[in-house]
């Protein structure tokens, strides 16, 4: 398999040791089969994957949100599906939870639409425990957590 990416803050180190390519955005929807969604909701990402983002991609694409609700415009991955914009979307996450039993998203042949749990899986849950204890531990000794998401975290507390 191929991965190609985008992030503004793109990990050049990560990326080689995974070989994983960069991309601009439209780049990524235009060439993927399947684009992942991993990124947080702010006014910047609000329906970030819109209309007009859907028919950038491939007519037999899927698109996979497990992020967070609002960053999809979900009208819009209704009507992109139906129209064959887009082969089908995955969707974990919503821009209202619970869904309401009468949304699109769940009477649409070709939208997969689960509720909030794609990360539960037994496998997930244990491997989750093990990474926040193994932070605790580094961080008791004196070390850092893995996952910073403010580098600059330790300047502050100097």
């Amino acid at each position: 398999m191929n991965v190609i990416a985008y992030d503004p803050y793109f990990d050049e180190a990560f990326a080689s040791a995974h070989n994983i390519s960069r991309a601009e955005l439209d780049e990524v929807l235009s060439r993927a089969d399947f684009v992942t969604l991993h990124l947080f909701l702010d006014d910047s990402t609000r329906n970030l994957i819109n209309a007009e983002r859907l028919a950038l991609m491939k007519n037999d694409a899927i698109l996979v949100n497990t992020a967070r609700g609002g960053i999809v415009d979900e009208a819009a991955v209704v009507d992109a599906v139906r129209a064959g914009v887009i082969g089908g979307a995955a969707l974990d996450v919503f821009e209202q939870e619970p869904l309401p039993a009468e949304s699109p998203l769940l009477h649409t042949p070709g939208i997969l639409a689960t509720t909030h749990v794609a990360g539960a899986t037994r496998e997930a849950r244990g491997e989750s425990g093990r990474m926040a204890a193994d932070n605790v531990i580094s961080v008791l000794a004196g070390g850092d957590p893995q996952f910073v998401v403010n580098p600059a975290y330790r300047e502050d507390v100097a």
